[in-house]
């Protein structure tokens, strides 16, 4: 959608407003991103189209709801799902998860690290490999390797 025709359909006023109650779930693709004045200031809302209700007006004002907003950083078009887990029983602030569909992004698993590869001594031995396989006759060399094994055991 162009400018033109976002602004030829603007009529100044905002969808319907999505209101977090716990358990609620709006999900849909995003349409826009916005600023909308409140007695506070200007707060931030985008707008959803959800696949059930159609477009809703979703403020950005919660903390938690704008955190996984700048987390997951949705952009125009992706589809995003958001769910009010309630009030934090305690604490008293809301509650939010957000996800969005980007589809499996591909992994690199060159720059991947086990949080244990700092213990794995990098001279260790393939343990696959067949220390063998370039003696003229392996299965002579592993047997002789097995009695120099069992014979330093005793």
């Amino acid at each position: 959608m162009s400018i033109r025709d976002e602004l030829e359909e603007f009529t100044g006023e905002y969808p319907p407003t999505w209101y977090p109650r716990p358990g609620a779930i709006i999900c849909g693709q995003l349409l826009r991103y916005d600023r909308a004045g409140t007695a506070f200031g200007d707060s931030l809302v985008c707008v959803i189209d959800d696949d059930q209700e159609g477009p809703r007006t979703v403020w950005l004002n919660a903390t938690v709801l704008l955190d996984q907003f700048k987390r997951y950083k949705p952009k125009v078009g992706e589809t995003v799902g958001i769910k009010c887990l309630g009030k934090h029983p305690e604490k008293g602030y809301w509650r939010f998860v957000v996800r969005v569909d980007r589809g499996q992004p591909e992994l690199d698993l060159d720059t991947v690290q086990a949080v244990d590869a700092h213990l794995v001594d990098e001279e260790l031995e393939d343990p696959f490999e067949d220390p063998f396989e370039d003696h003229p006759n392996p299965a002579f060399a592993a047997r002789e390797r097995v009695r120099d094994i069992l014979t330093n055991e005793r």
